[in-house]
This record gives structure tokens, C-alpha cells and sequence, in this order.
């Protein structure tokens, strides 16, 4: 694989992807400044709320923030590959060239989107007391304590299980010419998926596999082993679609 082909290949996904992860986090900086402001009035209640023990409510305007790095995650890992790769492979690129780049820099934006998250939880934990308001353990999440660090890498590994299932769902659609069928059989998977028993079936031994006895690191290396099977998946189809 040509390096240099490599290398302009992240340089193009690096300044495809730089404006619009920008302009997510200009957005997202202004809604929760404004529905911050709008927690201190006593009737307004914006954000993840939870009733303490001890009396009051804590709340997290972060916490709520995660649904919108995913739907951010998922429109990147479907609408890129459909945009790009035919460009790319147009100009020269091999495909190997532009899966790995393309991939590596999905990962980049993860981790990114992964650590600002967290930092903003540390803000949000400096904030909240001078308005009034007590912030929810944001640490206590998936039955765990988790630190600052390992809470950046559960997620950052999450994020990207995200992205290469999707990177994979794009390929297939794009190399498939009956794209109505198989869409059609995405949604059935999707709707079984968020409508049916999480505790039963083939997605509850996945569950139960994904949380049981686990920690941190052993979590990580779940959604690690995970987005690996897509990622290999992806690329067999993308090492064997044509551009169009």
C-alpha cells in the first residue's frame, strides 16, 4: 500500500469530517449553556434528572448530550462512505487506502467526541454548585464506578462498536443493488432490536455476554473484539465493490 496514497487519503477524511465536528460542538456548547441557564429556574428542568437519598435532585445536562454523539456517529459512519468512496477510488486511491483511513479517522472522532465528553462533565461538575444545582454521579454508570479515564475509554470504545457497524451496514448497501429489500430487512432487525425483549433471544446472550462479569478493560475489549468482526466485515465488502 502506497503511503503517500495513505497519507492524502487522512489529510481528505481529516478535512471532510474537521467542519462538521466543529459545528456539532459549536451547537451542542450553545444548547447546553442555554438549558444550564434555564435548570436554575425553579420549574425548568432540562437534562438527565435523578432523585437523591439525601433530598434535591441532581442533574446532568452532559448525560443527555451522549444520544446526540451517537446520532452524530451513526449519520458520519453512513453518509461518508456512500459520498466518498467512489471520489476517492476515482482518483486514485486504492480501496485498502481509503477503508483504513477512512476507519482510522472514524476512530479519531470517537475518541475526540469520547474525551470532550467527559471533560465536559468535569466542567459541568465546577458549574453546577455556583447555580444551585447538584450534579448526578456521572462516574456510576453501566452498574460500575468508573474514573475520569476508564469512563473516556468505555465510551470511546462504544462509539466506535457504533461506527464500524454502520460503516459495515453502508458498505453492504452500497455494493447491493436491491437496496429496498435489504433495507426493508435492516429496519426488521432494528425494530426487533428496540422493540422486542433485550433479555431473550440472540440479543440477550449478546448482552449478557457484553456485561457479566466484566470491568473496564474487560468491557473495552469487548467492544473492541466487536467492532473488529464489523470492521473485517466492511472491508470484505468494500474490497470487492465497485465505484458508481
Amino acid at each position: 500500500m502506497n503511503k503517500q496514497c495513505l497519507k492524502a487519503n487522512f489529510t481528505f477524511h481529516r478535512l471532510n469530517m474537521l467542519p462538521g465536528l466543529l459545528i456539532f460542538w459549536g451547537v451542542m456548547g450553545l444548547v447546553l449553556g442555554i438549558f444550564t441557564l434555564l435548570n436554575t429556574h425553579p420549574r425548568i428542568s432540562v437534562g438527565v434528572f435523578m432523585t437523591s437519598s439525601a433530598g434535591g435532585d441532581k442533574v446532568s445536562m452532559i448525560a443527555s448530550l451522549f444520544l446526540a454523539i451517537v446520532i452524530y456517529t451513526i449519520v458520519v459512519a453512513v453518509s461518508s462512505h456512500s459520498e466518498n468512496f467512489s471520489l476517492l477510488t476515482g482518483m486514485g486511491s486504492s480501496r485498502k487506502a481509503y477503508y483504513l483511513s477512512f476507519i482510522t479517522s472514524l476512530a479519531m472522532v470517537s475518541l475526540l467526541n469520547a474525551t470532550v465528553m467527559t471533560l465536559g462533565f468535569m466542567l459541568e461538575k465546577a458549574v453546577l454548585p455556583m447555580l444551585g444545582l447538584q450534579q448526578l454521579d456521572y462516574l456510576a454508570v453501566y452498574s460500575q464506578q468508573f474514573n475520569n479515564i476508564m469512563l473516556t475509554m468505555v465510551h470511546f470504545f462504544l462509539l466506535t462498536l457504533i461506527s464500524s457497524f454502520f460503516v459495515m451496514v453502508s458498505a453492504y448497501f452500497y455494493r447491493s443493488p436491491n437496496k429496498a429489500v435489504h433495507l426493508l430487512i435492516f429496519a426488521a432487525i432494528m425494530i426487533t432490536l428496540f422493540t422486542g425483549d433485550l433479555r431473550s433471544g440472540i440479543w440477550g446472550n449478546l448482552l449478557d455476554w457484553m456485561t457479566n462479569n466484566t470491568n473496564a478493560i474487560t468491557l473495552s475489549g469487548k467492544l473492541l473484539l466487536l467492532s473488529l468482526v464489523f470492521y473485517s466485515t466492511g472491508w470484505l465488502l468494500v474490497r470487492k465493490s465497485e465505484a458508481r
